[in-house]
């Protein structure tokens, strides 16, 4: 009886010892979920340097992420491509002119940059942000003045009022140069008085 007890006893101790290893090699395939993984106090920007310096440092952290992106939701696109549509993201408000849109605009963006990292999103949601990449008739401009005009002027002027000055002078860009815009206008061309948040040329990272 005795024999036959301890038996018994060194094959449970066996088999206990095999379901912890078993256990222990499964938990090594599961993602840990941090809820606090890139949490961050939100705040409002003191001054536009600082809105500048923000923006410039969340622009840098989506540029080091995308390896990291591709590679966790396996994406069929080079790295390039991604800091490329993260780049047309950021440049959609580079005529914001009110720091408190911005400071929204910021914590936005941080929400997004925290979802993607922490793998709370699916492959749907990422593909979103690539979807005219993906529309056949997407298409190249012919020059680069069109694509200059597109990407720059035209989403502007789409949103704003049409406005008289505005009108004489696009009117006289196509005529001539002729047309001078008051100091104390207030519709005069955005490039005119754009905040500039993000550097014209590309950000190092």
């Amino acid at each position: 009886m005795a024999a036959a007890s301890g038996t018994r006893s060194a094959t449970f101790t066996t088999r206990h010892q095999q379901a912890q290893h078993l256990d222990l090699e499964r938990s090594e395939d599961v993602m840990v979920i941090n809820p606090t993984y890139l949490a961050q106090r939100t705040r409002s920007s003191t001054s536009w340097s600082d809105a500048k310096t923000r923006v410039t440092k969340s622009y840098r952290d989506w540029l080091r992420a995308s390896p990291e992106i591709q590679q966790m939701y396996s994406l069929n696109m080079p790295v390039s491509q991604i800091r490329t549509k993260i780049r047309q993201e950021f440049e959609r408000h580079r005529y914001v002119s009110q720091i408190k849109t911005v400071d929204v605009l910021l914590f936005n963006s941080h929400q997004e940059f925290q979802e993607t990292l922490n793998f709370w999103k699916q492959l749907t949601h990422v593909l979103k942000y690539f979807r005219a990449e993906e529309d056949p008739k997407a298409r190249l401009p012919k020059n680069f003045i069109q694509g200059f005009i597109e990407v720059h002027i035209l989403p502007f002027h789409r949103n704003k009022p049409q406005t008289p000055a505005l009108t004489a002078v696009r009117r006289a860009g196509t005529e001539n140069n002729n047309v001078m815009i008051s100091q104390n206008s207030s519709d005069a061309l955005p490039l005119l008085r754009t905040p500039g948040l993000i550097a014209s040329g590309p950000v190092a990272c």
